[in-house]
């Protein structure tokens, strides 16, 4: 099944006001005035996201050029699920994904090549927990893989490849404030044209943010982590 070209406020492709399962769609070319280009999850809705893809989708306003999940929404996205290609224009947030509820993602999903100001892979303000596949080619201003921006917010990947990102500042990933926590992961050639944090940048301030890289994850020579206070 294909859903191509829709265009809503929120939700281009699909909006979610309830529970919903959507085994192998492809979701393209739909386009949001707002939010979720692809896919709008609304507040308190689930969202059940199995195979397929969403690709070339666009969101003009606040966030997710491919997929918005809602605060206190819940989506959960299984089976070698892509997510590419998917842009948010004019400024927002999560070019691929942008995620301000409870969020699964497993079964070796792809988020590549999709484009924001802020997380061009994934921004995060809620929770979402990321079980292997890959954030590559993604770019951003601030976050070309991954973005966090509140302090409640957490962010978990485990088996994750994070490569080929690109921003300004955190090629790889950028926390404004909340945490990104790296575990078992490959970092290689993410680039940053600001600043000497190359691959990570970690904001000093009043919402501080932090990024957690334990030592099972393998790091390419050039990809840095700037500290607290730099």
């Amino acid at each position: 099944m294909t859903i191509m070209y829709g265009w809503n406020t929120v939700g281009g492709g699909i909006n979610n006001l309830g529970t919903l399962t959507v085994n192998e769609v492809s979701l393209s070319g739909n386009k949001a005035d707002l939010s979720g280009g692809a896919i709008y999850n609304e507040h308190n809705a689930t969202l059940n996201l199995n195979g397929g893809d969403l690709s070339f989708n666009t969101s003009y306003g606040t966030g997710g050029g491919g997929l918005y999940n809602a605060d206190k929404g819940t989506a959960h996205l299984a089976y070698y699920v892509l997510i590419t290609r998917n842009a948010v224009l004019g400024g927002g947030f999560g070019g691929g994904i942008d995620n301000l509820g409870t969020m699964t993602i497993l079964d070796e999903p792809t988020i590549s090549n999709n484009s924001a100001e802020y997380g061009g892979g994934i921004s995060n303000a809620g929770n979402l927990t990321m079980t292997s596949g890959w954030i590559t080619g993604n770019s951003a201003d601030l976050g070309g893989g991954i973005y966090s921006s509140l302090s409640a917010a957490t962010a978990s990947f485990s088996y994750v490849s994070i490569s080929s990102n690109g921003a300004n500042k955190g090629g790889g990933a950028y926390a404004d404030a909340g945490t990104i926590s790296l575990d078992h992961c490959t970092i290689m050639a993410n680039s940053a044209t600001l600043g000497s944090g190359g691959a990570w940048k970690r904001v000093n301030g009043v919402d501080q943010g932090h990024i957690a890289v334990d030592p099972s994850c393998t790091k390419g020579p050039d990809q840095t982590f700037v500290p607290d206070g730099v």
